[in-house]
């Protein structure tokens, strides 16, 4: 909308709705399946085209055409109407199993498809914070959720769950009975919180914290898929911590990370390509607060980075990233849309 006496000035809006009825009643008119917040993606095992993506306001589609077009899940909304957490495929050769969560943004239910969204069962009714819902890749009875400060498993398929110590925030795709989350040590160094990352190599059974300490407030875990000795933790304020060879280094703009617009190195999500294990994707995010700094890779295994935003520009705050296993394309989600970027050659 321009300004009726400033030429220079202008104004933009989000979240557009339309009427029919002369404003009686109105429906969401925004961008359609690209104009929603995403949460992440999960891809059928044995389908490149066929993969779901789940959206923080508008919950889950679905396309099995490699992305070209999008359908509603519309049993989800059976259990509300709009909002649903991340999901996961279960990895196991022409399953359909679909796990996530259903509710408000922060209490939610957990539910399991059997049939690739056709339809859904109620697997977890009491509400939590439930995130990072993983399917065990070698044993697909196995499932694993964190629920706000501690986690669930359950080893019969969901039909029972129990807890276990702490919130799994990662997993190895190379072996699941390796779990990953953080535990804050309540101090500071430097003005920055102190923090351990804790590791389970029995499916959550027993957890020990990773020698030494990352300084700044842990924001995601990722762990190489072939090697549960290499684990990457993004954080508030510090960049990014790598841990190889039994010790933590960290990387910052020294090694090609961007600084946003604030003088600070806030990176909130994280993914490693599943086939090549050297390319790693790591976002940036200052919700709500102007120029967040977009998305940085590395293809040496997180040692150094370079700014591959391209033309997504400043602006962009990066929620999630999600790499396909069948063709390394990364997929990035952002408050203005989805968008997807080859793997590098």
């Amino acid at each position: 909308m321009a300004h009726p006496t400033e030429a220079q000035t202008a104004f933009a809006a989000g979240r557009v709705h339309k009427t029919t009825d002369a404003g009686r009643t109105w429906r969401h008119s925004s961008n359609g399946i690209s104009g929603c917040r995403l949460q992440n993606v999960c891809f059928r095992p044995d389908d490149p085209n066929t993969f779901v993506v789940f959206y923080t306001d508008h919950g889950a589609a679905i396309t099995r055409d490699g992305g070209d077009t999008f359908a509603w899940v519309k049993s989800l909304r059976s259990f509300h109407p709009m909002s649903c957490g991340p999901g996961d495929w279960d990895a196991a050769p022409g399953s359909k199993r679909i796990l996530t969560s259903v509710g408000g943004w922060s209490k939610r239910q957990l539910v399991l498809s059997q049939d690739v969204g056709a339809t859904w069962q109620v697997v977890r009714a009491e509400k939590a914070g439930y995130h990072c819902p993983m399917f065990h890749p070698q044993d697909p009875k196995v499932l694993y959720v964190s629920a706000d400060k501690t986690g669930l498993r359950s080893d019969d398929g969901g039909q029972t769950w129990h807890s276990i110590a702490h919130a799994p925030r990662a997993i190895c795709r190379g072996d699941g009975d390796i779990l990953f989350a953080w535990r804050s040590l309540g101090k500071k160094e430097g003005g920055y919180p102190e923090s351990e990352i804790l590791k389970s190599t029995d499916r959550g059974a027993t957890w020990r914290a990773l020698p030494g300490r990352i300084l700044g407030t842990p924001r995601a875990l990722a762990c190489d898929p072939r090697d549960g000795s290499r684990v990457y933790c993004a954080t508030s304020y510090t960049g990014i911590w790598v841990f190889a060879d039994g010790t933590w280094r960290l990387r910052t703009d020294k090694h090609g990370l961007t600084r946003d617009q604030f003088d600070v190195l806030l990176y909130a999500s994280l993914a490693v390509d599943p086939t090549r294990p050297n390319i790693v994707y790591a976002g940036q995010m200052h919700c709500w607060e102007g120029r967040s700094g977009g998305v940085s890779r590395s293809t040496d295994f997180g040692l150094t980075w370079e700014d591959i935003t391209g033309n997504l520009g400043p602006w962009l705050t990066v929620w999630s990233l999600s790499v396909s296993p069948h063709d390394g394309t990364v997929y990035i989600g952002t408050d203005y849309g989805t968008w997807r970027l080859p793997r590098p050659k």
